[in-house]
């Protein structure tokens, strides 16, 4: 039982960190891309400001998420038994 938690847990740290993280960075680059193509016209300034902020944003997350499961699995591996915190 325990093997098939961390089997999960894996699955879920490798998906964070590679599935959602690969396209999120594609967002990044191409909000890079269009900083240093943008226009006069102060409301794409902004809304790129904005996508690049939220990408960001998400970006920190998904780390912070990524960071917390591997402490939590590091954790529990060490121990009997694998449990969810909350």
């Amino acid at each position: 039982k325990i093997k098939e938690q961390l089997n999960t847990m894996e699955k879920y740290v490798n998906m964070n960190s590679h599935q959602l993280r690969v396209p999120l960075s594609n967002i990044l680059g191409l909000v890079n891309l269009l900083k240093e193509k943008k226009r006069a016209d102060t409301e794409l300034s902004s809304l790129v400001e904005n996508l690049d902020g939220e990408a960001q944003a998400l970006d920190g997350i998904i780390k912070e998420m990524n960071t917390l499961l591997e402490n939590e699995m590091k954790f529990h591996s060490n121990g009997d038994e694998i449990e969810a915190s909350h």
